[in-house]
């Protein structure tokens, strides 16, 4: 940590901390700065540089660095120090560097780099999962076949409408999805040939050989998890962002449909219409919502 010393002494009565202090030190360094000794514009350049879209994550770490500023300023530590950081809130805040490098902004982006990494007409299910988080979908095993409807454009859970309404690009790769039948898998180093699992009532199933111990076995949430941390780390590894996660990949469909429904004559910033923004996200924070949206909008121009 910069100014190491000091701040041990800080983290002997506030241990949990370490991790928020660790952050900025790249910054710090760079500066030559505590982040006491920072103005508000070098503050709040140097807490942007934080990997999140996330205002309460902000919000936990702006208090925790107030902390840490006012217990110096009350040891007597870095007194002709502006103490930017005492002079900023999230509503300072604008990550909106991070936010275009993370979010996907339509869906024809997410297959775009979805197809940079994978087969994406093959069956893998962490295709079908990504498509599925874009549609707001929060569990990808939940929709069962009989839940997709395909013409009508509407996906159900537990008879509740859950989707309603996708594009036509969308419906295509869905129904693709759901006519095919075989494909082929690497193994080592050749490919064998593979079916769909058409015995669980799931719409994304796994293939696999048919004599597989596998087959006829639901699948597990794991399975899925496991095969997006793998699309990702290749995406990773041909040089792009850490951006394929489920929890993104929501977000950023939510975002997206936001979005259109503002063009379409929403307003997203009037209170009266809280719910109705609220309903767009698996989340109930409408200030987060809205203090998201602004600077995904600024983002990407819109």
């Amino acid at each position: 940590m910069y100014n190491e010393e000091i701040k041990e002494r800080f983290l002997i009565k506030n241990k949990n901390k370490r991790g928020f202090l660790e952050k900025f030190e790249e910054s710090e360094r760079e500066l030559g700065l505590d982040i006491c000794q920072m103005s508000i514009p070098q503050a709040i350049a140097t807490v942007e540089t934080m990997n999140s879209y996330d205002m309460n994550t902000f919000y936990t770490v702006l208090a925790t660095l107030k902390a840490y500023a006012k217990w110096c300023y009350n040891e007597g530590l870095f007194q002709d120090a502006p103490y930017g950081i005492l002079g900023i809130s999230v509503d300072n805040l604008n990550p909106k560097e991070f936010i275009k490098r993370m979010i996907f902004p339509t869906e024809q982006d997410l297959i775009s780099e979805l197809s940079s990494v994978q087969l994406i007409h093959d069956g893998y299910v962490e295709v079908i999962a990504c498509i599925f988080a874009w549609l707001g979908i929060p569990d990808p095993l939940a929709i069962h076949d009989s839940d997709v409807f395909i013409e009508g454009r509407k996906i159900m859970a537990d008879g509740v409408v859950i989707v309603d309404g996708f594009s036509d690009y969308v419906a295509q790769f869905l129904d693709e999805y759901k006519r095919l039948r075989s494909s082929t898998r690497e193994n080592a180093s050749c490919l064998i040939p593979v079916i769909k699992d058409r015995s669980v009532d799931t719409f994304i199933k796994r293939f696999c050989s048919p004599n597989s111990a596998k087959m006829g076995k639901p699948m597990d949430i794991r399975v899925i998890q496991s095969a997006i941390y793998k699309l990702n780390c290749k995406y990773v590894e041909n040089g792009g962002e850490s951006r394929f996660n489920y929890r993104n990949i929501l977000k950023s469909g939510s975002l997206s449909r936001l979005y259109s429904a503002e063009c379409g004559g929403l307003d997203v910033f009037d209170k009266e219409n809280e719910e109705v923004v609220k309903g767009f996200f698996y989340e109930t924070n409408y200030r987060s919502i809205t203090w998201l949206y602004k600077r995904y909008k600024e983002a990407f121009n819109l």
